[in-house]
């Protein structure tokens, strides 16, 4: 019998139910189950527990943006992400934010059982050496390329002028950043550029 208490929080309520049906069937203990952002930030403000099964991805709101306020409420909480986003960039976040593993829903969920247990028997946090690059297939894209590319997107409205002052470069720099971006995954435009970046879990629409 595992011992460790579970929260899942998922917006697929039938993903989310079935894992916690799957789980209480192995002898874990799900405790809740919640589908919003606000209901899990309200769970961890009254409830303690052990294991945290998250999606990263809201109906399209990045919740790792939440995971420090997650943790902060309960530091000894080890939070493993379900994702379809499971590229290196975003493992790179997931364990920066303070994610210590991250599964593709994509994959085996057979062996999402072994992973917990792998998880609670390790009692440190996992570290994650933050990379000045980030591999997307064969392309190689700097955090500075990656953060040009999501500035883009958050403000396609704003003249480049606007969006070099946002990222605090020059005009010219913006446009040889925006040069190689093109060159690299083979885009012609920025809105070709924003659809790489949403396919590849590089933007989260």
């Amino acid at each position: 019998m595992i011992e460790s208490t579970i929260v899942i929080a998922d917006d697929n309520r039938y993903f989310a139910d079935a894992i916690k049906d799957s789980l209480n069937s192995k002898g874990f203990k799900v405790k809740e189950v919640t589908y919003t952002i606000d209901d899990l930030l309200k769970i961890c403000n009254y409830t303690k527990f052990d294991i945290l099964l998250l999606d990263i991805n809201f109906e399209g709101e990045d919740v790792l943006e939440f995971v420090p306020e997650i943790l902060g409420t309960n530091p000894e909480l080890k939070i493993i992400s379900l994702t379809t986003l499971s590229n290196n960039y975003t493992k790179q976040k997931a364990f920066e934010r303070g994610i210590v593993k991250v599964l593709s829903k994509d994959g085996d969920l057979s062996k999402l059982p072994d992973a917990i247990r792998e998880v609670v028997s390790n009692n440190d946090k996992v570290s994650f050496e933050s990379s000045r690059n980030v591999m997307i297939d064969d392309i190689k894209l700097s955090t500075k390329k990656i953060e040009v590319l999501r500035t883009l997107y958050a403000y396609t409205h704003l003249e480049d002028t606007e969006i070099s002052e946002i990222l605090n470069i020059s005009k010219n720099t913006l446009k040889t950043h925006k040069k190689e971006l093109f060159e690299l995954t083979q885009t012609k435009s920025t809105s070709d550029l924003i659809k790489f970046g949403i396919k590849n879990g590089l933007i989260l629409p």
